[in-house]
C-alpha cells in the first residue's frame, strides 16, 4: 500500500470513507470494461449475464469477462438469480455513482427498469425489481404502481402481505438514501406504516404516518389513505378523539374523488369507533350503513366483515347469541374461517362446549393449524377442567403468535389453575411486554375472574391481579 493511501486512510473521518477508499482502489485497478460492469451490476439487486449486459447497452461482457466479474470478492452467487455484490459494497457504489453522476445511474436504472418489465411479471421478484427501478427513471409511474400493487396484493383474495413488504423494503432504500419523490417516499412511508398497523406495531405505524406530508392536490388518495390510517391507528391506540377527528378529515376526501370503496371503508371505521366508545346502537347502525354501501360495490367480503364487527359488539356486550346470528350473516355472504372462529368464541361463552368443537373442525378444514384454533382447544380444554391439554395448546398458540398478548395470558391461567406460579408469572409478563392497550388488560382480568370461580385459586392469584393492575 502506497504512502499516500495510507495517509488518506488514516485521515478519512469515517468508516465509510475509509471503506470507499479501499474499494476505489480496488476498482482502479480493474480492466476498463470490468470497472464499467462492476457499477452497472451495483444497479439491481441481483444479475445473471442476459441482465446485465441489458445494463450495458453497446458494451457488452463476453463470458470470459463476465466469469471475471463475478470472481471479484465483492460479488456472491444468489442462488436462483445468479450473482448479486455484497450488500455493503452496493450500497458504496450506488451513494458515490448517484452523488457523482446521477445522469448514469438514471440510465442504468432505466435500462434495468426495460429489461425487468420483460420478464415474468407474475414473478414477484422481477415485478417488484421493476417498481423499484421505477422510482428513479419514472416518479410519476413509480407512485403509481406502488399504489396500485400495494393494494392488489393487500386486498382480499390476496391478502400477499410478504410482497407488499418486499415493495417496501426495496423502496426504503430509495428513501434512506435521498433518491425517492416527495410523493414516492409517501408511498413507501404508508406502506411501511400499513404492515406496522397489521402486526400491532401501532406506535411505529403512527410515526411513520405522521412524517407524510402529502397536499391532496398532488396525490389526493395518498393523503386520504394517510389521515384514514392514521385513524386505526390512534382507534388501536384508544385515541378516541384523534381517531374520530381523522376518520371526519378523510371521509370529505374520499367523497370528494369519487372513491366509494375509501368512503365505505372509512364508514366501518367509524362505526368500530362508535364501539369502542361502547355506542353499541350507533355503532351497529353505522356498520349496516358501511354494510349496505359494500353490498352495492358488489364487495361481499367488505360486506361480511361488517357484519363480523357486528358480531364482535354483541360479543362485548355479552349479547352471545346475538353474535352468533351476526357471525352466521357473514359466512353466508363470504365463508370464512375467521367467521367460524368468532362463532365458536361465543359459543364458549355460553358453555356449549360441544358445539363450539364442532364449528371449529369447521374452521379447521378450511384453514388448518390457526393459531387461534390452538387458543379455543386450549381455552374449552381449561374450562373443562382439563388444564395440562390446555397448556399444550396454549404452548402451540404462542409459538404461533408471540407477539399476540391474549396468547401468554392464557398460557399463563394454564400454570396457574396447575399451581406452576413459577411459570406463571414469567408468562404474564410477556404478555404485558406487547401490551399496548387498556382493554387487553381489562379482559385478561376478567377472565382471571371466571376462572378464580371455576377453579377456586389459591391466594398467590392477588399478585398477579396486582400485576395487571400496575400497568393500567
Amino acid at each position: 500500500m502506497s504512502e499516500d493511501i495510507l495517509a488518506r486512510l488514516l485521515a478519512a473521518d469515517s468508516d465509510e470513507e475509509r471503506e470507499w477508499l479501499v474499494l476505489s482502489l480496488s476498482l482502479d485497478n480493474l480492466p476498463p470494461t470490468i470497472r464499467a460492469a462492476a457499477w452497472a451490476a451495483a444497479i439491481p439487486h441481483w444479475f445473471d449475464q442476459a441482465f446485465l449486459n441489458a445494463l450495458l447497452g453497446d458494451t457488452p461482457l463476453s463470458t470470459a469477462d463476465f466469469q471475471t466479474l463475478c470472481d471479484l470478492s465483492f460479488v456472491e452467487p444468489l442462488p436462483g438469480r445468479g450473482y448479486n455484490v455484497h450488500e455493503r459494497t452496493r450500497s458504496l457504489l450506488l451513494t458515490r455513482l448517484w452523488r457523482d453522476d446521477p445522469e448514469q445511474y438514471q440510465q442504468l436504472s432505466r435500462y434495468a427498469a426495460i429489461y425487468c418489465a420483460t420478464q415474468d411479471q407474475e414473478d414477484t421478484a422481477w415485478r417488484v425489481e421493476w417498481i423499484y427501478h421505477l422510482q428513479i427513471v419514472n416518479p410519476d409511474e413509480g407512485a403509481q404502481q406502488l399504489q396500485y400493487n400495494g393494494w392488489t396484493w393487500q386486498n382480499s383474495p390476496n391478502f400477499a402481505y410478504d410482497k407488499v413488504e418486499l415493495m417496501a423494503r426495496l423502496a426504503r432504500e430509495h428513501v434512506d438514501a435521498g433518491r425517492m419523490a416527495i410523493r414516492n417516499q409517501g408511498w413507501a412511508l404508508f406502506w411501511e406504516a400499513h404492515l406496522d398497523k397489521l402486526y400491532s406495531r401501532n406506535h411505529a405505524a403512527r410515526e411513520k404516518l405522521y412524517k407524510i406530508e402529502i397536499n391532496p392536490d398532488i396525490d389526493p388518495w395518498l393523503s386520504a389513505n394517510c389521515i384514514k390510517a392514521l385513524g386505526d391507528v390512534h382507534l388501536r391506540l384508544d385515541e378516541y378523539e384523534l381517531a374520530r377527528g381523522q376518520y371526519q378529515a378523510a371521509l370529505p376526501l374520499y367523497r370528494e374523488i369519487g372513491d366509494r370503496l375509501g368512503e365505505a371503508n372509512c364508514i366501518q371505521a367509524l362505526g368500530d369507533l362508535y364501539g369502542a366508545q361502547k355506542v353499541v346502537d350507533l355503532a351497529v347502525q353505522t356498520l349496516q350503513e358501511a354494510a349496505e354501501r359494500f353490498r352495492l360495490l358488489g364487495l361481499k367480503s367488505n360486506e361480511a366483515g361488517c357484519f363480523n364487527s357486528i358480531g364482535n359488539l354483541y360479543g362485548q356486550e355479552k349479547q352471545y347469541q346475538a353474535a352468533i346470528d351476526a357471525y352466521q350473516r357473514a359466512i353466508q355472504l363470504f365463508p370464512l374461517a375467521m367467521w367460524y372462529r368468532n362463532q365458536v368464541d361465543a359459543y364458549i361463552e355460553l358453555e356449549q362446549y360441544e358445539t363450539a368443537q364442532q364449528v371449529l373442525a369447521v374452521a379447521e378444514q378450511m384453514q388448518p393449524g390457526h393459531p387461534f384454533a390452538f387458543l379455543h382447544r386450549g381455552r374449552i380444554a381449561l374450562w373443562q377442567k382439563q388444564p395440562q391439554e390446555a397448556e399444550a395448546q396454549f404452548r402451540q398458540a404462542v409459538a404461533l403468535r408471540p407477539q399476540l398478548n391474549s396468547f401468554h395470558f392464557w398460557l399463563a391461567m394454564a400454570f396457574l389453575v396447575q399451581k406452576k406460579f413459577d411459570d406463571a408469572v414469567p408468562a404474564f409478563e410477556q404478555g404485558l411486554h406487547v401490551t399496548y392497550a387498556a382493554k387487553d388488560i381489562e379482559e385478561a382480568i376478567e377472565e382471571l375472574d371466571k376462572l378464580a370461580q371455576r377453579y377456586a385459586l389459591l391466594p398467590q392469584l392477588d399478585a398477579v391481579y396486582q400485576l395487571l393492575r400496575n400497568r393500567l
